[in-house]
């Protein structure tokens, strides 16, 4: 009795508290209150988007998604990538664990790849992307480190590769079983 008592008690200050923002955001107005509260939102330039918390370029440095997926690719400048394994499994493995994975891949197109950054997925790290342009039927590498900490069961990350291709966003994954 005395759980169900604590449980509706701890109910009612929820919804008052949810009540009050309610109608701090509205100025106090309970018509307003009763429909949906426009937000103002900041209008984001036409030519840069959001910061990405993940994206990183070489350098270490928080990159614009704008700065690596250009909005429009330039034909004559357009290249290809094939990497030679574009889903690593790193198999079973204890939580906490790090590993590095490391992600070959060709340039097969006629032009230099140029990689403009490579953004990761949380858990995972950048440690090493080429910084000079790939020649046409040059190979380079991009290294990973996987974070298992406060994971568990079957986990896919994504690596985001942004580059002079087309499309100019490949994706390349790690998975793992943690325990």
């Amino acid at each position: 009795m005395r759980e169900k008592i604590t449980t509706i008690s701890i109910a009612v200050i929820a919804l008052s508290v949810i009540v009050l923002v309610v109608l701090e955001f509205t100025g106090g107005d309970k018509e307003a209150a009763s429909t949906p509260a426009a937000v103002n939102i900041p209008e984001i330039p036409a030519d840069r988007t959001p910061l990405s918390q993940n994206s990183i370029s070489g350098s270490g440095q928080p990159q614009l998604l704008s700065d690596a997926v250009p909005s429009e690719v330039d034909p004559a400048n357009v290249t290809s990538i094939s990497f030679e394994e574009p889903v690593k499994d790193l198999g079973t493995m204890k939580a906490g664990a790090k590993v590095q994975a490391i992600f070959n891949f060709v340039n097969t197109g006629n032009i230099p790849l140029t990689l403009n950054g490579v953004n990761v997925d949380p858990g995972c790290r950048l440690v090493e992307s080429p910084q000079d342009p790939i020649p046409a039927g040059g190979a380079g590498k991009i290294i990973i480190e996987f974070d298992s900490e406060g994971l568990s069961g079957a986990v896919t990350k994504t690596i985001h590769v942004n580059a002079n291709t087309d499309p100019s966003h490949q994706h390349i994954n790690l998975t793992a079983i943690i325990n």
